[in-house]
């Protein structure tokens, strides 16, 4: 309990959970602590009071953990390499590209070209205050190793790996042959 309050604490005061969620916001309201809607005070004198009850203290540390997690995307093509930082629900943060870092034509495609767009966006990642990432690849391409490593050694904790490249299932129906 001590750890969790300690966590509050420093999110409540870093005003990165400036809305209490709904599901620690109506136990709460229920108790009568009317102005937990807003700011973290009353919220923070319930959990040292022990008047929460324990699904709105799990709700805060899941919302916790959820809120300093982001995802990671890494479209890369024959010619470019896009990563992307977006929350869980899908908002994007920030994008770096080979071509933004400043190579130029058929350099945008070299694995240094990703490996410096990944290291802007771990960076924006620190000032964001993401721990882990969830890293999804996708398209063709021999960068990804490279990516993965690069990502590994830079610090930040690395949840999940998923390869989400558009697989065709034979798809429509071809058109008829062509008769010569």
């Amino acid at each position: 309990m001590s750890s969790l309050l300690a966590r509050f604490a420093r999110l409540a005061a870093t005003r990165a959970l400036q809305p209490l969620t709904s599901a620690l916001r109506a136990p709460l309201l229920s108790r009568g602590l009317a102005g937990a809607k807003k700011d973290g005070g009353p919220a923070l004198s319930a959990l040292r009071t022990g008047t929460l009850r324990s699904t709105a203290v799990r709700a805060l540390s899941t919302a916790v953990d959820e809120s300093r997690r982001g995802v990671l995307m890494v479209k890369t093509s024959f010619n470019n390499t896009i990563v992307t930082l977006t929350k869980e629900n899908g908002d994007v943060l920030a994008w770096a590209s080979g071509g933004s870092c400043g190579f130029k034509k058929s350099k945008r495609k070299s694995a240094l070209a990703a490996t410096s767009a990944l290291d802007v966006i771990v960076a924006k990642a620190r000032t964001f205050s993401l721990d882990a990432l969830i890293v999804r690849l996708s398209g063709p391409g021999k960068v990804h190793r490279e990516l993965l490593t690069r990502c590994a050694a830079s610090g930040v904790r690395i949840d999940a790996i998923q390869n989400v490249t558009p697989m065709a299932h034979n798809g429509c129906r071809q058109p008829k042959a062509r008769r010569v």
